[in-house]
């Protein structure tokens, strides 16, 4: 059937209405296709800025709990262990006028706590601020802290330190350090472990770290199940050097951590 004029205008007008209401909705779609991912894009942006930003403060409160542990050790070695000095010469000096058995007894007796609290006093600081790790680097702090604990504990301990020469970033080897440190202090605090194994490889552009006890373990994704202080500090001293780091543990399975920091 033919079209007159009029029908043909209408169903052109119909044509270019259709046409442009689908215009409209694809632009509409577009549109918000495109403001979708700019608000993605902003809200991932916000939330690097809000990680960079909580890495920074870490970072921060990691330096200056250092800082502060630094502080307290020159503290005690330089004014409380000079003054204790300065006790022991004038009890020696008081010593020689002590005539009877009692006064030479309270002496004796006073100079056993000046010993107790001198090496009290040197404990703490050491622990503080390990001059070993300053002076001689990673590996030699760490077997003196492993021969202190095979010292003063039942537990078999083994370790096994390697290096490949290079100087480790100061704040690598100290968070690693720290980080040894907290995980021996939870295994015998907590763990009822007999045996503790540790190895330690620094290579050319990595350092890894592997710890284990056969101690009871725990659940660490388990309801209810809390991290304590020690774990925070170790997966916070962890993510401030930018290090990998894994924590497995199971009841009855004992605790096995792993650390990998890498370099170009």
């Amino acid at each position: 059937m033919d079209t007159t004029p009029a029908q043909t205008e209408i169903l052109t007008t119909i044509f270019i209405g259709v046409f442009l209401m689908l215009l409209l909705a694809l632009a509409f779609v577009l549109f918000f296709y495109f403001s979708q991912r700019k608000f993605q894009a902003q809200q991932l942006l916000a939330q690097e800025l809000e990680i960079e930003h909580r890495e920074q403060l870490l970072l921060a409160s990691i330096k200056t709990q250092e800082d502060e542990r630094q502080r307290l050790a020159r503290e005690l070695h330089d004014e409380v262990g000079s003054k204790l000095n300065v006790i022991n010469l004038g009890l020696h000096q008081l010593k020689k006028q002590g005539t009877t058995p009692e006064a030479r007894q309270s002496f004796q007796d006073l100079f056993g706590l000046v010993r107790t609290t001198t090496e009290t006093t040197r404990r703490i600081a050491h622990d503080l601020l390990p001059p070993t790790l300053e002076k001689f680097g990673l590996l030699m702090a760490l077997e003196e802290l492993c021969d202190q604990y095979r010292q003063s504990s039942p537990v078999m301990l083994e370790y096994e330190f390697s290096e490949s020469g290079i100087q480790l970033d100061p704040l690598v080897a100290l968070n690693f350090f720290r980080v040894v440190q907290e995980l021996l202090s939870n295994t015998y605090k907590y763990s009822q472990a007999t045996t503790v194994k540790i190895s330690l490889a620094i290579k050319p552009h990595s350092l890894a770290l592997f710890y284990q006890d056969n101690g009871i373990g725990f659940d660490p994704n388990a309801r209810g199940q809390q991290k304590g202080m020690g774990l925070k500090n170790i997966e916070s001293r962890m993510r401030t050097i930018q290090a990998d780091y894994q924590l497995d543990s199971t009841p009855g399975n004992g605790t096995v951590f792993t650390a990998q920091k890498t370099w170009s």
